[in-house]
């Protein structure tokens, strides 16, 4: 039951706020009483009715004619695109919980983005959505103002987040995890010119062959720098390089995801620790 979900997340606080909007629970109510500090209440009451209906091209048009340097409309304008991409933020939750409850450690966050956009449960993806796919997170990115072509994060070592909220700052960290593995996910094409690409972890085990023709995408340190961000809002003690403490298990898994891959703060992730990372994911 979807009640069961919301008590399930409850003690994440307040990531609700960044990411109720997505697989709704198809109740109304949920968004009585929203701030509306920059559109009309009218306007901002069809935006979150178009959301919790998932009509998520109506709800991109309510959110981009209004002002967008609020946080609330970029808060709920990420969300459509995130919506219309396929993805449920709470479904990505539910499976990082149940992983740690299973004692799976190693990799669950590429392995539960991968899932969930597996659609059709042939464990592929064509070009085409996959494409797709990627076209909305980078819009969805741009919402907080991160170019998705990547370059600026990493030359400077650390991420702009000034004039976002922590609430933000979670969100586009989610975005970026996202869009990192979809990125390499977009590598690894089989067999070859076919315009397939394996989705899942299961589907990869079958041809680790394609492993050795990945590279790092453009953009992906920036990816991790700003999922480093989110780990930083969610328990400032874990950093990566450090030894995760008693904190907020999404910050923990979110760290560990980044520690795995090879991602630190004063080097960039290489071919060869990209590599080494999927084939410890398909081990």
């Amino acid at each position: 039951m979807r009640t069961n979900r919301w008590k399930q997340i409850l003690r994440y606080g307040w990531l609700i706020a960044a990411v109720a909007l997505l697989g709704a629970c198809g109740d109304a109510n949920l968004f009585d009483g929203a701030s509306d500090p920059s559109g009309s209440q009218a306007e901002m009451e069809q935006g979150l009715a178009a959301l919790d209906q998932q009509s998520w091209d109506e709800a991109i048009e309510i959110f981009s004619a209004m002002d967008t340097s609020d946080p609330e409309v970029r808060k709920y304008l990420a969300s459509a695109y995130l919506g219309k991409a396929g993805f449920d933020t709470l479904d990505l939750v539910d499976r990082m919980a149940q992983a740690q409850e299973t004692g799976q450690a190693d990799s669950v966050a590429y392995e539960a983005v991968t899932d969930i956009f597996d659609e059709d449960g042939d464990g592929q993806i064509s070009a085409t959505e996959l494409d797709e796919k990627l076209g909305l997170l980078e819009k969805a990115l741009a919402v907080f103002g991160i170019d998705g072509g990547g370059g600026a994060a990493r030359m400077v070592a650390a991420v702009d987040t000034s004039g976002l909220t922590d609430d933000e700052i979670f969100q586009a960290g989610v975005l970026a995890a996202i869009h990192a593995v979809l990125g390499v996910v977009e590598q690894l094409e089989y067999p070859e010119g076919s315009g397939n690409y394996l989705l899942t972890v299961d589907e990869l085990r079958k041809h680790p062959a394609v492993i050795a023709g990945v590279t790092v995408p453009d953009g992906f340190d920036d990816d991790l720098a700003w999922v480093r961000e989110a780990v930083g809002v969610l328990s400032p003690e874990l950093l990566v390089g450090s030894t995760p403490t008693d904190g907020n298990d999404i910050a923990e898994d979110f760290d560990r995801f980044l520690r795995d891959i090879g991602y630190l703060p004063d080097e960039q992730v290489t071919d060869a620790e990209l590599r080494d990372f999927l084939n410890r994911v398909i081990q």
